[in-house]
């Protein structure tokens, strides 16, 4: 039981400011991390099988692609393309919504 709550329960918290793209996932971070926008190179929201892209639920990390990410759900994910040649991938529950945030900040950054 307390296994179940540990992996399906805690959710990954998500939130973007003019600093950047804040994340925090209890059981990986205990405190919240910036993807600053001066380090993006590109940014994109796309749809993704769980255990397609980069290989199942939680943290996941695929080294040879220099790909890593939170996925919490099947579906919508946004993928940010660093400046140090690196991938950060999350998955989000609104994807519209996140999208628009996006563009305010980063809008020329978005690929399409």
């Amino acid at each position: 039981m307390l296994a179940y709550y540990l992996i399906f329960q805690i959710k990954l918290e998500t939130d973007v400011s003019r600093e950047g793209f804040g994340y925090k996932y209890f059981l990986v971070l205990r405190k919240r991390k910036v993807i600053d926008f001066n380090t993006v190179i590109s940014w994109q929201i796309k749809n993704i099988g769980m255990f397609n892209d980069l290989g199942g639920y939680g943290y996941q990390k695929a080294v040879f692609k220099k790909k890593s990410g939170y996925i919490m759900r099947t579906g919508d994910v946004i993928e940010f393309v660093l400046k140090n040649g690196t991938s950060k991938v999350f998955s989000t529950e609104n994807a519209a919504m996140l999208e628009s945030v996006l563009r305010k900040y980063i809008a020329e950054k978005e690929i399409k």
